[in-house]
């Protein structure tokens, strides 16, 4: 979707706003994230319910709408985190393992462990989440975890040789 499409979508969403779903919710989530539109996104997250904010798709909008902000609003994002009743997706893994990466943080690397005993039990395979991880544990120093991780993939691909190398220059 290019701009123009995106801020059509939001022109939309408050026009209707008053009836809007979920999904409708999201996307507009979405198209602020898509457009850097902060104020109207943290509107929009203003006006909503509690059972709306409780709302997986939402919340993992939300976190991801967070996450590329600024390291005070990766804050926010692990905060909408820490309020999650259900497992992270795929892109909100990876969304997370980024922030904490970027924070780098005390509470960050908490977050991060545990993130990391998830990624063990569900996605052992998936190259993306891995790299991601191991961009992470170079980020804070833990080489000894980030090789675990890069010995246990089966199928390298150039990002994990990538992610193994980059992370060198965090630890100099």
């Amino acid at each position: 979707m290019d701009s123009k499409k995106y801020k059509q979508a939001l022109n939309l969403f408050n026009e209707q706003s008053a009836i809007a779903t979920n999904s409708t919710i999201v996307i507009a989530i979405k198209a602020c994230t898509q457009l850097h539109d902060y104020k109207t996104g943290f509107d929009i997250q203003q006006k909503l319910s509690s059972k709306a904010l409780n709302d997986p798709y939402i919340q993992t909008s939300l976190i991801h709408f967070y996450s590329l902000i600024t390291n005070r609003m990766s804050e926010k994002a692990l905060d909408l985190f820490d309020t999650m009743t259900v497992e992270p997706d795929h892109v909100t893994l990876i969304v997370l393992l980024n922030v904490c990466a970027q924070v780098a943080s005390d509470r960050t690397k908490k977050i991060g462990k545990k993130l990391l005993q998830q990624i063990s039990n569900n996605y052992q395979n998936d190259n993306i989440v891995l790299n991601t991880a191991i961009h992470m544990l170079m980020k804070f120093g833990d080489i000894k975890s980030a090789e675990n991780i890069f010995y246990s993939i089966k199928n390298k691909d150039n990002f994990t040789f990538g992610a193994m190398m980059k992370g060198t220059d965090f630890i100099r």
